[in-house]
């Protein structure tokens, strides 16, 4: 900025100081939610693998329940096979009642060594939720501080953006209407990069070379000037 610079211009420029903030503030408000949406993807992710854990481990539980039950069934089947040996007279039915028990004191055997396996598999389980729940539960308090930092952060950038609407509202007050509504339009179509220098016979906001007659009138400060290449308005760099 210069000491010659139109005052249109420079007023101007101070207007677009609180529209180039507001637009950064307007990125930070957009971006939150977003930010929060990954924190707690990342946190289901550990919650899934912790849920899954849990269920695995109920599934199998239940597992080794009926194995209990077909354990139980089975023994109380070749007490009453004994018994029905020591009652009975014949030998062909004795020894058959005899085989029975033979039969099923085997399929003890497996059933209960199908358990020892199962009960080993459990521990392993038990330990394998005990580890996802503590990830589940250290990421869930990062998660949440995450979360609050975010909120806070969400409030102190609403809070500086009704400040700068309140400030921007004053200064365009003072700005001649026909400037402003230029402005306000290349605003919309430029973003907050509205008023930039002429350096070097180039437009900084376009990076063109502007033609002599552009630069003439840039130098002279009598009147707005416009790149020729995006319209913005230039002030002599």
């Amino acid at each position: 900025m210069t000491n010659s610079m139109l005052p249109i211009l420079e007023s101007l420029l101070v207007v677009q100081n609180r529209d180039q903030a507001l637009e950064k503030l307007t990125k930070v408000l957009e971006s939150i939610p977003q930010e929060a949406k990954r924190a707690k993807e990342r946190l289901y992710k550990d919650k899934d693998a912790m849920e899954s854990t849990k269920s695995e481990l109920q599934q199998k539980e239940l597992e080794i329940k009926a194995l209990e039950l077909e354990i139980a069934t089975r023994k109380d089947t070749i007490l009453k096979l004994k018994n029905q040996q020591f009652e009975t007279k014949k030998n062909d039915e004795y020894n058959a009642l005899g085989n029975e028990v033979v039969r099923y004191t085997n399929d003890v055997d497996q059933l209960e060594t199908r358990e020892l396996e199962e009960l080993e598999e459990v521990e392993i389980l038990k330990k394998k939720l005990s580890l996802a729940t503590e990830k589940y539960e250290n990421h869930r308090a990062l998660v949440q501080d995450e979360l609050n930092a975010m909120k806070a952060k969400k409030l102190e950038s609403e809070a500086r953006q009704a400040e700068l609407v309140q400030e921007r509202d004053k200064l365009t007050a003072d700005v001649e209407p026909s400037a402003l509504a230029l402005y306000e339009r290349l605003l919309k179509n430029k973003g907050s990069n509205v008023i930039v220098a002429a350096n070097n016979g180039h437009c900084t906001g376009c990076h063109m070379k502007l033609v002599a007659s552009t630069i003439v009138s840039v130098t002279k400060e009598q009147e707005i000037a416009h790149c020729e290449n995006c319209g913005r308005m230039l002030y002599a760099g």
